[in-house]
């Protein structure tokens, strides 16, 4: 069954399979309602502006997404969402992905986006809100942070570690906040075996607004780094893309207020 719960791990290996019964249990202690489901085994029909990088891959029954740095759009680009109803406090996204390609320096954006569907603040976009995680590879390698920008305008990255996972692979990835924390987690687990890859939390966010009802792909434009409008920054390759294949994507919020021990 796709949905069967998985484990996950914890920052102690002693601890792992306590936290992976916490915290991957479809229950929990809490009844869930299901926002947005798919399976991929239809079109989705997600609303894209690149056809060409983010489209249904209807042989294999999942959804192919490629980021490349370099794009000529103005912002917001590079994006494909389907419009859920969030209305806010804690939720549960849970996806299977699969880095197929991760150059330096790019990575895929994949969660929940306010109307900017910007990852952070620019020109024209002061103060996005936003919950993802952004597979990617940088000077430490391979690497699956966490971001969260709430109400509070802070942005937040924590990432699961260094290559923990391969390219090639498909994950199960568990998204979550609670809203009476005001805390977010990422947990990450090996599709095939359920077995633990590693786990991430955000603190301290403010709350998240109601209106994060994009769900999908974002990416912010290169604007002043790369051509036509700029000739390039430090530590970004304009030449360079990822591309990730998901599947298995539902969004549940609890019936009651909170998550619970």
């Amino acid at each position: 069954n796709k949905w069967d719960a998985r484990t996950s791990s914890g920052v102690l290996a002693l601890v792992a399979p306590v936290l992976a019964l916490l915290m991957q249990s479809p229950v929990f202690g809490v009844d869930y309602a299901t926002v947005y489901e798919t399976s991929f085994s239809v079109d989705p029909n997600w609303v894209t502006d690149q056809p060409a990088n983010y489209y249904w891959d209807s042989v294999n029954g999942v959804y192919h997404a490629t980021t490349v740095n370099a794009q000529p759009g103005a912002s917001p680009t590079r994006y494909a969402y389907t419009l859920v109803n969030y209305g806010g406090g804690s939720f549960r996204l849970e996806f299977d992905i699969n880095p197929t390609s991760l150059e330096w320096s790019a990575g895929v954006a994949l969660g929940l986006f306010d109307a900017s569907l910007a990852l952070s603040p620019s020109t024209g976009i002061p103060n996005p809100h936003n919950i993802f995680v952004h597979p990617g590879r940088s000077d430490g390698g391979l690497s699956m942070p966490l971001y969260v920008r709430g109400l509070n305008g802070v942005s937040h990255a924590e990432h699961i570690g260094w290559n923990l996972f391969s390219e090639g692979v498909w994950y199960h990835c568990v998204v979550q906040y609670d809203q009476a924390s005001d805390a977010a987690s990422l947990t990450m687990t090996e599709r095939s075996t359920g077995n633990p890859v590693g786990s991430a939390q955000v603190t301290n966010i403010g709350g998240l607004p109601p209106d994060l009802d994009y769900l999908g792909f974002a990416r912010d434009p290169a604007g002043e780094c790369c051509p036509p409008v700029g000739g390039g920054c430090s530590g970004y390759d304009c030449g360079a893309s990822a591309t990730a294949l998901v599947d298995n994507v539902r969004l549940l919020i609890p019936v009651c207020d909170d998550f619970e021990d």
